[in-house]
C-alpha cells in the first residue's frame, strides 16, 4: 500500500495519476460505466483516497474535461501560430478541426458538462490568437465564433460526422472574415 502524500509534489503526482487514470477509464466508457472504484484501482489507490482529491464522479470528470479541452485550445492555438502571415477562414477552421481527430471523449464530456467558466475563458484566449492574425469585422467575433465552432462540433460528433462539422465551421468563420 502506497504511503499517504504529504508534500505538494506528492500530492500533485498523485492527482495528475488519478486524471490519467479517469480519462482513460472515461474514454472506453459511458457516464452510467464510468465508476470511482474503477478509477482509485487503475489509479493504484483506495477508493477513500480518490474522494480525498474529488469529492464526486462529477468533479472528478469536471477537472478531466477542464484539462481536456485546454489541451484541445492549445494544440489549437499552436497550429495557428506556427501558420506563417495572415490567416483566413480557412485555416482557422481546419485548426479547430483538425485538432480534434481522436478526441472524441472531449467531444463526449462537452455534451455533459457544456462549457464552464474556466473553459470560457480558454475559449477567450485562442479566439484573441484569431483576432491578432484574422482580420475581423468586429471586435469579439472570434470569441462569438469559437462557441458556435465549439456547439457545431459537439452537436455534429453525436452523427459521427466531424467532417460536415469541419465544413460547417468553415463557412461559419467564413462570415466573420472581413473582406477587402
Amino acid at each position: 500500500m502506497k504511503l499517504r502524500a504529504r508534500r505538494e509534489e506528492d500530492k500533485s503526482e498523485r492527482t495528475a495519476a488519478i486524471l490519467r487514470a479517469a480519462a482513460e477509464i472515461w474514454s472506453k466508457s459511458s457516464w452510467s460505466d464510468f465508476t470511482m472504484t474503477e478509477v482509485a484501482r487503475r489509479a493504484g489507490l483506495v477508493k477513500g483516497t480518490l474522494y480525498l482529491y474529488f469529492p464526486t464522479k462529477e468533479h472528478l470528470l469536471q477537472e478531466v474535461f477542464e484539462r481536456m479541452i485546454d489541451d484541445y485550445l492549445g494544440a489549437v492555438d499552436r497550429a495557428l501560430v506556427k501558420r506563417r502571415g495572415r490567416l483566413t477562414a480557412v485555416h482557422v477552421a481546419a485548426a479547430c478541426s483538425d485538432n480534434l481527430r481522436g478526441r472524441d471523449s472531449l467531444l463526449r464530456l462537452l455534451r455533459v458538462f457544456g462549457l464552464s467558466e474556466r473553459a470560457r475563458e480558454r475559449l477567450r484566449s485562442t479566439a484573441m490568437v484569431i483576432e491578432e492574425r484574422m482580420p475581423v469585422r468586429r471586435r469579439g467575433e472570434s470569441l462569438r465564433f469559437m462557441l458556435r465552432a465549439i456547439a457545431l462540433f459537439a452537436g455534429l460528433s453525436t452523427l459521427n460526422d466531424l467532417r460536415d462539422a469541419a465544413d460547417a465551421v468553415a463557412l461559419l468563420a467564413s462570415g466573420m472574415e472581413k473582406r477587402r
